[in-house]
């Protein structure tokens, strides 16, 4: 009798908490994505900042230099963006191939 009345009550805690389990690790996984699909982008916006930085000056103005080395500061921040997370995940990704090989 003790344990019908034991599993009645934590029955509905179990489901309960499997359904915000569920409904955490779908929101995990979306955000992964959008990670992934952030770092593509900043990956391409790097790029191609880096290419048009290659290209030589021929207009020899203060403020058209100030805006060359705004992109390039940007660009630096975009690669710093990037490898913060990407480091971040890849390390997460290492941790976990450890516990399973322990």
């Amino acid at each position: 009798m003790f344990w019908i009345i034991l599993n009645a009550i934590t029955l509905p805690f179990t489901v309960i908490a499997i359904y915000f389990l569920i409904k955490f690790a779908r929101t995990l996984l979306r955000m992964e994505k959008a990670v992934d699909h952030s770092l593509d982008i900043l990956d391409n916006c790097y790029k191609n900042i880096s290419f048009a930085l290659e290209r030589p000056l021929f207009i020899d103005n203060s403020e058209v230099r100030q805006v060359i080395s705004d992109v390039k500061a940007a660009r630096d921040a975009v690669l710093y963006v990037a490898n913060s997370i990407s480091l971040q995940i890849k390390y997460d990704e290492d941790e976990i191939e450890e516990n399973e090989e322990v």
